[in-house]
């Protein structure tokens, strides 16, 4: 209608995780972003792999151990997606991992 106010932006959802769970991470966000795609809106999913990007098709071990690697790597996340993400008013992250045991996620927390 006219004189409505503008939607604000969906909420940004991270899916995050070390190794097989980082990129099961992967997976998600990139069918999920493709179904909204299909429908008409905008793309909500983003992921962070431990190891970046590499670690999708190489092992990258050392940093699953490592909190400040997963912190890190949240705020660069932050940075190159959307710079304070993006006016998203809402951003949940979803830890992808074997009983939370590797501290690169853990990170990524609230605490």
């Amino acid at each position: 209608p006219i004189g409505a106010e503008p939607l604000p932006p969906p909420p940004l959802v991270v899916f995050s995780g070390c190794g097989t769970s980082g990129r099961i991470a992967f997976a998600c966000a990139r069918a999920g972003n493709a179904l909204l795609r299909e429908h008409g809106m905008p793309p909500m999913f983003t992921y962070i792999i431990s190891g970046g990007d590499t670690a999708l098709v190489c092992s990258v071990e050392l940093p699953e151990d490592d909190p400040a690697s997963g912190r890190a790597a949240l705020e660069a996340e932050e940075g190159r997606h959307f710079g304070a993400w993006g006016g998203h008013t809402q951003v949940m992250v979803v830890g992808v991992t074997c009983g939370l045991s590797a501290p690169f996620v853990c990170a990524l927390m609230p605490s």
